[in-house]
């Protein structure tokens, strides 16, 4: 997808104490995503799902907005360009590195259970996160970040095919169906966006979980209730394992490759559906990260052969029992901005238009559905006041030795979030693939302990299918269209790329 030029907006103001305006560029400076992909910009970069959120995004970078400024414009965008995965009524993760102080941090902005012990609506944090990492690393003001999201609901957005199909799927939620190129303008949203003062009870930041791959630091959220415990573990088990040496150009190593990365993802899901959620350390230090577990996980891993009969480890003599999760709605933002902070953000509904309540212009979740029904007061992810349900929403910044910014990206795509992530970590550190050409890699996964799939994507990667049948794996038929999106850094240039299979875009600007 190609975007046009961005339009400079007026100067900053609300600084924070933490962040200072960032160097400007003339207008007209965003180039299209496959200039990026090429890797010829020296400033900022943002890679989205919609093209409405990338454009509203870079037009705040090139106006010396901060990653943080432009990510909460991106998101707006989104609440109104693609209201099923994300909005206002819903909540998210990001994680965020600061160039100006040094900073890595995460936010749990996911909703929690209420008192109410019924319903499956969380209170929603959209709106709080946002304001948050705003407070804390951006130097614009709400009424100047919401302002493209505000003017695109009353002037009026473009209903894309991905959009129209996914309100003809839940066709009970409304009067009237668009179709694919009509115009929709939404002026409740609007209204709620223009009433946005700041809240008062801000998302406190934390320490993220960082886990070593091939020398890089992987960094992701640190509650053990997300998707970063599925991408932790597998990582720390496919560290242990070489994929260096199986070139994704060679048939055979490839498929080898994927089988590899599979069931490294069906062990880590094995463990997550079970031990997410729990309030001690011990899943962190004994199963995602715990080097006697990863060296055993590692050496059970057959190839050419599948495990059976996977089962969850025990903690200090404690068991748990095993329950698959899911999750639907989720969107996306990957941002770099001209001075070198990275924000990359997942936000979610749940389930496509969440519960479908509608407030404000937007629709409420359903993610409290993610709490496990089997579990017992004290056990992990067992509805409680104040808790978070389970996601798998995987949000990264990769650091290289020396701490060195190496790479920004996250997906949407519930279950397959994580394996998502790693396919594309995989690809870019141990095959050195450019951001586009790992993105383009075919997706292929686990989604549980005994759930993998693998896309039809051509000849190729059917003879690939083969292969991983032969060895075992029962796969799911599919396109997975994972809406991935990746900012890779090698000073002074910075590539991106959006899954195209997902309506994605990337825009960047140089710095004159």
């Amino acid at each position: 997808m190609i975007l046009s030029s961005c339009a400079v907006r007026g100067s900053a103001s609300d600084q924070s104490p933490l962040s200072k305006p960032l160097p400007t560029a003339p207008s007209d400076s965003c180039r299209d995503g496959e200039t990026q992909a090429r890797g010829a910009v020296r400033g900022g970069m943002v890679a989205t799902p919609d093209p409405a959120a990338t454009q509203a995004a870079c037009e705040v970078l090139a106006d010396g907005g901060t990653a943080a400024d432009a990510v909460v414009a991106a998101q707006y965008v989104l609440g109104l360009t693609e209201p099923q995965y994300s909005g206002p009524g819903g909540g998210g993760l990001l994680v965020y590195h600061d160039a100006q102080t040094g900073t890595t941090a995460s936010f749990d902005g996911t909703v929690y259970a209420p008192d109410d012990p019924e319903g499956s609506v969380g209170v929603p944090q959209t709106d709080r996160l946002m304001d948050s990492v705003r407070a804390h690393f951006g130097t614009k003001s709400l009424e100047e970040l919401t302002a493209p999201a505000r003017t695109l609901s009353t002037d009026g957005f473009e209903v894309t095919a991905r959009l129209a199909d996914a309100m003809e799927a839940r066709s009970e939620l409304f009067d009237n169906l668009p179709k694919a190129g009509d115009t929709l303008t939404n002026r409740e949203y609007a209204d709620h966006l223009a009433g946005l003062d700041g809240t008062d009870n801000p998302i406190e930041p934390s320490d993220p979980l960082c886990v070593d791959y091939q020398g890089n630091s992987v960094c992701g959220p640190h509650s053990t209730a997300t998707g970063m415990m599925v991408v932790g573990e597998t990582l720390g088990i496919l560290d242990r394992l070489d994929l260096a040496r199986l070139t994704p150009q060679h048939g055979t190593a490839r498929a080898t490759a994927q089988h590899l990365m599979m069931e490294a993802e069906r062990i880590a899901f094995t463990n997550a559906n079970t031990w997410m959620g729990d309030t001690t350390p011990d899943y962190v230090e004994e199963i995602v990260t715990g080097e006697h577990h990863l060296d055993a996980a590692a050496d059970s891993i057959r190839q050419k052969k599948t495990l059976r009969g996977l089962t969850p480890e025990d903690l200090h003599g404690r068991s748990h029992r095993y329950e698959d999760s899911e999750d639907q709605g989720t969107s996306q933002v990957t941002i770099r901005d001209s001075a070198g902070s990275m924000a990359s953000l997942t936000t979610t509904l749940q389930r496509s238009f969440g519960s479908g309540e509608k407030e404000n212009g937007y629709f409420l979740n359903n993610s409290l559905d993610n709490f496990s029904s089997r579990a017992r007061a004290g056990e992990p992810n067992h509805r409680d006041a104040g808790a978070h349900p389970r996601t798998t929403m995987s949000p990264v910044l990769v650091f290289a030795k020396g701490d060195d910014p190496l790479m920004v990206l996250g997906s949407p795509g519930g279950r397959k979030i994580p394996s998502y992530v790693v396919k594309t970590l995989v690809g870019m550190i141990d095959w050195e693939l450019t951001p586009e050409e790992a993105v383009a890699l075919p997706n292929v996964g686990a989604t549980n302990r005994n759930s993998v799939y693998a896309a039809k994507d051509g000849r190729e990667q059917a003879r690939m299918r083969d292969l991983l049948e032969d060895w075992g794996h029962d796969l799911e038929p599919g396109s997975y269209d994972s809406g991935l999106s990746v900012i890779r850094v090698r000073d002074p240039r910075v590539a991106g790329a959006a899954d195209p299979r997902r309506d994605g875009s990337v825009a960047g600007f140089d710095l004159q």
